[in-house]
């Protein structure tokens, strides 16, 4: 029995932590022309890890619900 409680705890702690987390999906255009920018670094306000954009000018982050959203 202590075994079960002690491993529905850790799957309850596993949830809770994976919960906290949220998808930012963008693309970054230029203000210009409206194409796509290449390349571009896209990093959270708040902290985390930034990414650069593809091709497209496509991004995607996975990041912290304490990580704001903010347009430039």
């Amino acid at each position: 029995m202590k075994k079960f409680i002690l491993l529905l705890f850790a799957l309850l702690t596993v949830v809770s932590v994976s919960a906290q987390s949220r998808s930012i999906r963008g693309t970054v255009v230029s203000a210009a022309d409206g194409e796509p920018l290449v390349g571009a670094t896209v990093v959270p306000v708040g902290g985390g890890s930034g990414t650069a954009t593809d091709l497209d000018g496509k991004f995607h982050l996975t990041v912290s619900n304490k990580v704001s959203t903010k347009s430039c």
